[in-house]
Order: C-alpha cells, then structure tokens, then sequence
C-alpha cells in the first residue's frame, strides 16, 4: 500500500517537472538567428519583397522587417519548430499575428493576420549570407 501510495504521490511530480528541449530542437532555434530575404503576398494579394532580421533574446525572438518603405518590429516565441510573432509598425498603427514553419532548408514559411482582420496573408523568409540588416526608423510623433 505504501509503494503504491508513493507511486501516486510521485507521478504528478515527474509529469510536472520541467523537461528540456532536445538538442537538435535547441540547435534549431539558436539557427533563426540572421538576416532574410522576405517574399510575401498580403492580405490583399498583392506581392511584396524585403529583408528581416531575427535576433534570440533570452526565451523570446526580436524581428524587424523592411517592406518597402514600412518597418515592422515584432517579437514571438519558437516551440516546436514554430516561431509564433506579434508584430506591429513602427508607429504602432497596424497590428498583426505572424506564424512561420522552420523548414528542412532552413527557410521559414509563414501566415499571417491583422487585429480584425478576416483574411490572411504569406510570407517566405530565406536566410541571407552577409546581408544587411533592417534598422526600423525611430517612430514618428503624431
């Protein structure tokens, strides 16, 4: 009776314990980090290009894309082989949701949404070699 009273005690402990990513899921976020080229349909279907950049930072992921003459800066979380990001404009007026898929050559595919929006955009972000990174410019007063 004793065992298994321990043994009911025990089980919740161990399915509670915090449990480590595997190595290769770890490798693979450190990875994200760099330049990108970004290829892309909005959410009015027309095409866009422009340049992102991804930066770990402690548990979090900090982005900056360049679309034309538009910043985003952005800020998501990766699990799974998933980076999940709330992104806005630099003067705070649009506000988005963006969802990219880490790839097997490294690209990340994405969907992505506006607050009250029904529709949807896509994104395909390649890593750049030596590229440039996009500096948001500082926010405008209104």
């Amino acid at each position: 009776m004793k065992a298994g009273l321990a043994a009911l005690v025990a089980a919740p402990l161990l399915w509670a314990a915090p449990v480590a990513p595997p190595a290769a899921a770890q490798d693979a976020a450190k990875a994200l980090d760099g330049i990108y080229t970004v290829n892309g349909r909005d959410v009015g279907r027309e095409t866009y290009k422009g340049v992102a950049e991804i930066r770990r930072s402690g548990p979090t992921y900090q982005m900056v894309w360049q679309i034309g003459p538009t910043a985003f800066i952005g800020t998501g979380l990766y699990a799974e082989g998933v980076l999940s990001v709330a992104f806005r404009d630099v003067h705070g007026r649009v506000l988005g949701l963006g969802v990219y898929s880490l790839q097997d050559d490294k690209t990340l595919a994405g969907v992505f949404t506006f607050v009250g929006s029904d529709k949807t955009g896509s994104e395909m972000l390649s890593p750049m070699e030596g590229g440039t990174p996009p500096r948001p410019p500082k926010p405008e007063k209104d």
